[in-house]
């Protein structure tokens, strides 16, 4: 029987009584030697335009076939990378490009990456994705003022603005928009003088000492 290739790595899967007197050295090492850059590996890959990446069976120095990918070059316009359509996971890949890379097997349409960017992305033999978490194991809310601000939460904000010129809204809480002089209270040595009141107000604040 012949070798064969495993499906993720290329790496050589021995048939019985294969590769007598080279087994280890060199058919063993050369799995071991897939299995070091594609678990650990960092390349560093120059684009100059549009890349097709192929993967041969065997070959420790598959371009691509690494765990984080360093895309590099003085791109002109954005540009794709296409590669295999093979179950794959780049714990990061860097777009040091100029431009915008796009991630794609030849019958996806893949994930964008910035110039300037960095993220994880897979392949599930289809087409690739982002491979960042968006789950915690709890949603991420705005309810505490240290938690991240998702995109619905900002348009829910902006949302809740006063709709008229003048009028604030003075918490996160606070839900009732309303001119200065009814949103700020001062006391004590602090005295408060609005200016046209219910419009376009001007507020002023002076401080008499004791």
């Amino acid at each position: 029987m012949a070798d064969t290739a495993t499906a993720r790595y290329k790496a050589r899967q021995q048939a019985q009584g294969s590769n007598v007197n080279t087994w280890g050295d060199d058919k063993l090492n050369e799995v071991l030697r897939l299995f070091d850059s594609g678990s650990k590996g960092v390349q560093t890959m120059v684009m100059t335009g549009d890349t097709t990446l192929s993967w041969s069976n065997y070959v420790a120095s598959n371009i691509g076939q690494c765990a984080v990918l360093v895309l590099t070059g003085s791109l002109s316009s954005a540009a794709a990378m296409t590669v295999p359509s093979t179950e794959w996971q780049w714990d990061l890949i860097k777009n040091s490009t100029g431009q915008t890379v796009t991630i794609k097997t030849a019958a996806g349409t893949g994930v964008a990456i910035p110039t300037g960017r960095q993220v994880p992305v897979f392949c599930d033999g289809v087409d690739c994705s982002f491979g960042a978490a968006n789950y915690i194991g709890a949603n991420i809310t705005e309810s505490n003022e240290r938690d991240l601000m998702d995109k619905g939460a900002v348009a829910s904000a902006i949302a809740a603005l006063p709709a008229t010129a003048g009028t604030v809204l003075n918490s996160v809480t606070d839900t009732t928009a309303g001119y200065l002089g009814s949103k700020i209270a001062v006391s004590g040595s602090l005295s408060a003088t609005i200016i046209n009141p219910g419009g376009n107000e001007e507020l002023n604040i002076s401080f008499t000492a004791d």
